[in-house]
Order: C-alpha cells, then structure tokens, then sequence
C-alpha cells in the first residue's frame, strides 16, 4: 500500500472567495475589460441575475471588488472593478495553484510502489 501521509498541503490557507471556477471567471472578465456592467459580465460568464448577483456579492464583501452605480437612460446601473487586493489575492492563489500543480505533476511522475 502506498504511503498517504505524502499528501500535499498549501503552505498558505487559501482563500475561500476565491475557490469558484465563477468567481475566477468573474475576475479574469474584470481584468481583461478594465470594469464591466452587470449586463456584460452576465453574458461574458453566462450566468442567471441571481447566480452573478450571489458571486459578485461574495467578491465584494471579500474587498475583492468595487461596484459603482450610475443613472443612464434614467436607470441605475451597476459597474464593477477589481480592486488592489482582489489582484493581490488572484495573483497570490494562482501562484499557489501552481506551486500546487508542480507538487502533483512530480507526483504523478514518480514510479508507483
């Protein structure tokens, strides 16, 4: 039988807002478009009101990101940024996402016992 006490553990907790595929895509939208409306977002992510509200609410209470209201055509309207820490926090979890990927592609390299 193989030795499981091997397993690999992060050397920083990681962090929980940031653990949806979702929320990730939600915050490579706001990189790649500088700041979107809920509108566009809704469609880049392709997700229901209520699924983009839930996410965007869990990224903004983390300080991950800012949402700015704004009257156009007589309507709110809501624009949403990613903020200095959410791109801290997004460059910190990838990094440990790939120290994460090297520990198990070493692995996954060594011979079976």
């Amino acid at each position: 039988m193989g030795n499981f006490g091997d397993t690999v553990e992060p050397e920083t907790p990681h962090d929980r807002a940031l653990e949806s595929r979702i929320r990730l895509q939600i915050l490579a939208a706001l990189l790649a478009g500088g700041g979107e409306d809920f509108v566009t977002l809704r469609k880049q992510c392709r997700l229901s009101d209520g699924s983009l509200h839930f996410h965007l609410r869990i990224l903004e209470e983390a300080g991950y990101i800012r949402r700015r209201k704004h009257v156009l055509r007589q309507q709110v309207q809501s624009r949403f940024r990613i903020t200095p820490a959410g791109r801290a926090a997004l460059r910190t979890y990838l990094d440990d996402m790939q120290t994460l990927l090297h520990h198990i592609k070493t692995a996954v390299s060594k011979p079976a016992t």
